[in-house]
Protein backbone atom coordinates (compact mmCIF):
# COMPACT_ATOMS: atom_id res chain seq x y z
CA UNK A 1 0.00 0.00 0.00
CA UNK A 2 1.83 2.65 1.19
CA UNK A 3 5.47 1.92 -0.59
CA UNK A 4 3.59 1.67 -4.25
CA UNK A 5 1.71 4.74 -3.08
CA UNK A 6 5.64 6.36 -2.37
CA UNK A 7 6.94 4.97 -5.46
CA UNK A 8 3.81 6.48 -7.53
CA UNK A 9 4.56 9.86 -6.08
CA UNK A 10 8.41 9.71 -6.69
CA UNK A 11 7.59 8.80 -10.10
CA UNK A 12 5.52 11.79 -10.98
CA UNK A 13 7.59 14.12 -8.53
CA UNK A 14 5.00 15.07 -5.71
CA UNK A 15 6.88 15.01 -2.33
CA UNK A 16 5.90 12.49 0.11
CA UNK A 17 5.04 14.52 3.29
CA UNK A 18 2.73 16.99 1.15
CA UNK A 19 0.99 14.18 -0.07
CA UNK A 20 0.34 12.44 3.32
CA UNK A 21 -0.36 15.56 5.20
CA UNK A 22 -3.13 16.43 2.87
CA UNK A 23 -4.58 12.32 2.79
CA UNK A 24 -4.91 12.73 6.36
CA UNK A 25 -6.46 16.29 6.35
CA UNK A 26 -9.54 16.27 7.88
CA UNK A 27 -10.93 17.39 4.89
CA UNK A 28 -9.76 14.92 3.13
CA UNK A 29 -11.35 12.51 5.97
CA UNK A 30 -14.93 14.47 5.83
CA UNK A 31 -14.84 13.87 1.67
CA UNK A 32 -14.74 10.38 2.10
CA UNK A 33 -16.92 9.92 4.76
CA UNK A 34 -19.41 11.80 2.88
CA UNK A 35 -18.51 9.19 -0.46
CA UNK A 36 -18.44 6.24 1.69
CA UNK A 37 -22.56 7.62 2.75
CA UNK A 38 -23.34 8.30 -0.51
CA UNK A 39 -22.30 4.84 -1.81
CA UNK A 40 -24.55 3.03 0.78
CA UNK A 41 -27.72 5.24 0.14
CA UNK A 42 -27.59 4.64 -3.36
CA UNK A 43 -27.04 0.96 -2.96
CA UNK A 44 -23.91 0.44 -5.11
CA UNK A 45 -22.36 -2.97 -4.42
CA UNK A 46 -19.53 -2.49 -7.53
CA UNK A 47 -17.58 -0.32 -9.11
CA UNK A 48 -17.44 1.43 -11.42
CA UNK A 49 -20.62 2.28 -10.82
CA UNK A 50 -22.84 5.55 -12.01
CA UNK A 51 -25.40 7.36 -10.38
CA UNK A 52 -27.59 10.50 -12.57
CA UNK A 53 -29.26 13.16 -10.94
CA UNK A 54 -29.83 10.66 -7.63
CA UNK A 55 -32.17 9.26 -9.55
CA UNK A 56 -30.70 6.89 -12.38
CA UNK A 57 -28.14 3.74 -11.46
CA UNK A 58 -25.61 2.23 -14.00
CA UNK A 59 -23.70 -0.67 -13.18
CA UNK A 60 -21.32 -1.94 -15.59
CA UNK A 61 -22.75 -5.71 -14.94
CA UNK A 62 -25.60 -4.22 -17.47
CA UNK A 63 -24.03 -2.65 -20.02
CA UNK A 64 -21.78 -4.74 -22.89
CA UNK A 65 -19.72 -1.91 -24.39
CA UNK A 66 -18.05 1.48 -23.23
CA UNK A 67 -20.41 2.78 -26.01
CA UNK A 68 -23.48 1.89 -24.86
CA UNK A 69 -21.93 3.54 -21.67
CA UNK A 70 -21.49 6.56 -23.13
CA UNK A 71 -24.42 6.80 -24.55
CA UNK A 72 -26.73 6.26 -21.98
CA UNK A 73 -25.31 8.42 -19.89
CA UNK A 74 -25.18 11.39 -22.01
CA UNK A 75 -29.15 10.41 -22.62
CA UNK A 76 -29.34 10.02 -19.07
CA UNK A 77 -27.24 13.83 -18.02
CA UNK A 78 -29.88 15.30 -20.90
CA UNK A 79 -33.05 14.62 -19.16
CA UNK A 80 -34.56 16.91 -16.35
CA UNK A 81 -32.99 16.64 -12.71
CA UNK A 82 -35.82 15.62 -10.57
CA UNK A 83 -37.34 19.32 -8.55
CA UNK A 84 -36.20 19.26 -5.02
CA UNK A 85 -38.76 17.93 -2.65
CA UNK A 86 -41.00 20.73 -1.44
CA UNK A 87 -40.19 22.09 1.85
CA UNK A 88 -36.58 21.15 2.20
Amino acid sequence: GVDRINQFLDEIGQDHKQFWAAWESEAVNQRLAGSLQLTQLAGIASTPAFVVHGRYKIELTVIDSVDRLFLLLEYLVKEKAPAPASGV
